[in-house]
């Protein structure tokens, strides 16, 4: 949690969802302390925020899993190697890693990623969902819509 001070000293909680890879450099034997740099990459908590970041919504959302979001590398011109997931509400609630390389348990194969008519990912690859909400109702929005259900 990243937390703003206001003029009043109120703490307000903003979220914050951070992908971090592992240290850079080395340990110090004598002071027991690791230098460098890490690399951290802030994910956006909206799905309002990833697409303004650049990411691309699948817009149909998967019952029990959510909104597939994805993005292409501007350097690579790749795919990144993971996609967000949202709730029809808006929210950050997991990220889809995935790769090529075969990799062992909690990691599953798929042979596609194809939640819908659309393929998200069209190879075999070995993935691993992190959710931080539950995602069993990330279809279901908070209050009735036009047509009187929550979908």
């Amino acid at each position: 949690m990243t937390y703003y001070l206001k003029p009043t000293n109120e703490n307000i909680e903003v979220p914050r969802v951070v992908l971090a890879n592992e240290v850079t450099g080395g340990f110090v034997v004598m002071t027991g302390v690791t230098v460098g740099t890490g690399m951290y990459t802030d994910l956006p908590v909206t799905d309002t925020q990833a697409k303004s970041d650049g990411w691309i919504d699948s817009v149909l959302c998967a019952s029990g899993k959510g909104r597939y979001f994805f993005k292409i590398n501007t350097e690579t011109s790749e795919q990144e190697p993971y996609l967000l997931m949202y709730s029809i509400r808006g929210e950050l609630i997991g990220v889809y890693f995935y790769t090529i390389s075969d990799m062992p348990e909690p990691w599953k194969t798929k042979t596609e990623l194809k939640p819908f008519s659309d393929i998200i990912i069209d190879y075999p690859h070995s993935n691993l969902l992190l959710y931080f909400k539950d995602p069993v109702n990330a279809c279901r929005r908070d209050s009735k819509g036009s047509d009187g259900t929550y979908n």
